[in-house]
């Protein structure tokens, strides 16, 4: 179930310790993230039902229903995701794992809302950057998307997968140079992975350029 605490590929938030100590909302979820780790999600959702009791904060209400999601309990997820955002609407990460919920949900105009807040209260996060632009490119809107993905991009370029998407998006907005250039980033981050390499040769097909095609 340690898998289970990645959300679309996203590890485990990082929660912040108070200086007086961990309030009981705050320990039960430690003990619910444990419980989790190490397969036991009934014994997690236990806890979690423990912890939804308690007084809370925006900050509780996000990690509860953050670890309600790695649970495979999305509707508990939303109440408490939702719960976080009511209670402090500026709490980015609650809008953006409320997205992220709602995008696998398919519902992707709602989805698509939260991460767009998200991104707007914190335009300095990779993951709230590269997530929207994906979401962006899932939805078509290439240029949106090349926007979102470039600004990803810029703040870790080290995000093989940022640059692929960033290929893509640069081609369907029909800039094949950037598009060149940004797969071929992506192949040079992350060799071994032959669907970048594919895409690639694909790309320099389609601009003409056969021998690094065929290298590749």
């Amino acid at each position: 179930m340690a898998s289970g605490l990645k959300f679309l590929g996203l590890s485990v938030f990082s929660f912040a310790i108070l200086a007086g100590g961990l309030d009981t909302q705050s320990q039960l979820a430690d003990q619910a993230e444990q419980r989790l780790r190490t397969g036991d999600s009934n014994g997690a959702i236990v806890l979690l039902e423990k912890a939804s009791a308690q007084p809370s904060t925006a900050q509780g209400e996000d990690r509860i229903g953050f670890l309600y999601a790695a649970a495979g309990h999305q509707a508990n997820a939303a109440v408490h995701l939702r719960k976080a955002i009511q209670t402090n609407a500026d709490y980015a990460a609650a809008h953006f794992h409320l997205g992220v919920l709602l995008w696998l949900a398919k519902d992707q105009d709602e989805g698509i809302t939260e991460l767009q807040t998200a991104a707007r209260l914190n335009p300095k996060s990779f993951d709230f950057r590269f997530r929207l632009g994906s979401g962006y490119l899932a939805m078509g809107a290439n240029e949106k998307a090349v926007n979102e993905l470039r600004a990803a991009v810029a703040l870790d370029e080290t995000r093989a997968e940022a640059w692929q998407q960033l290929g893509i998006a640069e081609q369907g907005a029909n800039d094949l140079s950037a598009a060149v250039a940004a797969l071929a980033k992506a192949v040079a981050l992350n060799p071994k992975n032959d669907s970048f390499r594919n895409g690639y040769a694909e790309l320099l097909i389609a601009t003409r350029q056969p021998e690094r095609a065929i290298a590749e």
